[in-house]
């Protein structure tokens, strides 16, 4: 799990789908 400062998804840290 990778903390980009997307801002946009906050279940990104969680499950990086975006990524």
């Amino acid at each position: 799990a990778k903390s980009v400062s997307t801002g946009h998804s906050k279940s990104f840290f969680v499950r990086p789908t975006n990524k």
